[in-house]
Order: C-alpha cells, then sequence, then structure tokens
C-alpha cells in the first residue's frame, strides 16, 4: 500500500503510452498484463515491502485519443482491515488502484496528467485519492530519455496525510532493442498535520526525505514478454528511519 511511500511508483506504476502520428486513424485500444515480481516495494520502503514474498501483479487498460483509465492490482502481505482491528477475509490482502488520465505530447515533451484512486477492501479511512504528472523527452537518436514525475495527494487517508507529495527523476537508456538501464531517484515532501497523524502508520519526523536510488535493467525476451531486475538503494521514510538495499526481479508478459 501506500503508507510509508505515498502511491504507486509508477514503476508503478508508471505505463508508457504509444503517442499515434497525427496522419493515423484514431483508434480504441485495449491492453493488460500479468506480471510475477520477487518482492512488492513501494517507493523505497524496502524495511517492510507492500509484500516481501513472490507476488503476482495484474493490470487492464482502455484508451481513446489520448484519455485512459488503467487498473492494476496485487496482492498484499498484510490487510489493513486486520491491522485496524477487523477480521480480514482473503480479499482483504489485495491493493486495487485505477488511474484516469490524459496522454499526449506538446513538441517534444511527452506528458501524463491523471489522478489515482487506491483501494483496500473491507478498511477504513485507507481510500486514496493522488493526482499528479509524468513528463519525458527523448535526449538522442538512441532515444534515452529523461522523466520527471510528481504525485500529491489530495486527501487524509490511514496511511498518508493529504499534500503529501512524491517525486521522481529518472534517466532510461536503450543499448539495443532488447536491452536497457533505467536509473530513478525519488524524493518525498510530508506533511506532520493530518486527521490520522500519530496512529499505527503515521508518526511524521521528516518534512523532506531521500526515498531511494534504483537502478533497473530490462531484457526483452519475447515479443510480449521480458523480464527486470533492480537494485535499490535505500533512503529515508518520512518517521526517518534509513532504509536497507535491496534486489528485486520480475517478469511480464503483456497482451
Amino acid at each position: 500500500m501506500k503508507l510509508k511511500v505515498g502511491c504507486l511508483t509508477l514503476g508503478l506504476i508508471l505505463h508508457h503510452h504509444a503517442f499515434a502520428e497525427e496522419s493515423e486513424p484514431v483508434k480504441p485500444t485495449f491492453n493488460g498484463a500479468i506480471s510475477v515480481v520477487s518482492a512488492y516495494v513501494s517507493r523505497g520502503g524496502t524495511n517492510s515491502p507492500e509484500n516481501s514474498d513472490a507476488v503476482i501483479q495484474g493490470s487492464l487498460s482502455a484508451g481513446y485519443n489520448g484519455f485512459y483509465a488503467y487498473y492494476w492490482f496485487s496482492k498484499l502481505g498484510y490487510s489493513i482491515k486486520e491491522l485496524q482491528g477487523g477480521h480480514a477475509k482473503s480479499a482483504d490482502y489485495y491493493e486495487h488502484d485505477l488511474f484516469l488520465g490524459y496522454a499526449s505530447r506538446y513538441k517534444q515533451i511527452d506528458y501524463n496528467l491523471f489522478t489515482a484512486i487506491y483501494f483496500y477492501p473491507g478498511a477504513k479511512h485507507s481510500t486514496g485519492v493522488e493526482t499528479g504528472i509524468d513528463l519525458s523527452t527523448k535526449l538522442s537518436e538512441r532515444n534515452d530519455r529523461v522523466k520527471l514525475s510528481l504525485m500529491t495527494y489530495v486527501n487524509d487517508v490511514y496511511y498518508n496525510n493529504k499534500w503529501d507529495t512524491y517525486m521522481t527523476v529518472g534517466y532510461d537508456y536503450p543499448f539495443n532493442d532488447k536491452w536497457n538501464i533505467d536509473f530513478t531517484a525519488g524524493f518525498s515532501y510530508f506533511q506532520d498535520k493530518g486527521k490520522y497523524e500519530g496512529d499505527l502508520f503515521l508518526n511524521t519526523k521528516k518534512d523532506f526525505a531521500f526515498r531511494h536510488l534504483t537502478t533497473k535493467i530490462n531484457r526483452k525476451l519475447f515479443e510480449n514478454t521480458n523480464a527486470w531486475i533492480q537494485y535499490i538503494v535505500g533512503g529515508e521514510n518520512r518517521a526517518g528511519i534509513d532504509q536497507k538495499n535491496m534486489v528485486v526481479a520480475g517478469i511480464k508478459y503483456s497482451f
């Protein structure tokens, strides 16, 4: 979930959008993916991953003329409902995320404006809403890119305060059509006032924190399948606790 970390990285999360040439007819698109990851780590929270075991994650998306809806789910290693003192069913150990947005290009800059809703079944005060923007641009004919993302919570929830903001700066370099490497640094600005500050998850000691530096190597295996491994250099969480370094790997099939 997004407690010590905010929202899904678009590593989450973040999804890539293809921008059609103006001469091409506009058609609706439908896509999906299934992934298996060795652990679910959100925004550098390596000391307490969302799930420290191997887990299946999935997504579905639909888009038309730049507008899109994107659904993502993952099994968690805990249930917020159970942590709140309730009896959790198996369905309560899942996270469901819905992104609604618009992606396009202005001159040489690709941009993605979105609102994300994070839902945890059975839990109280846990449906988070976050709004954000992704920007990227190509640096050379090799198609290496620099990326910037900014995401801000717009409501108080059990695991985040309103106006908590997460930012990433990244660089992606393709070696060829099968291999690429991605570097991402994450930072957070934390509010120390909120409806649930001082409860189970929120003990804010830091206003600004370096969250992580992640190096990720991707390998295209087949037309619709790629594998990756990443090394996360841990930063700090909102309580000022240093996070450990960690290796995470995964494989993804897109359809």
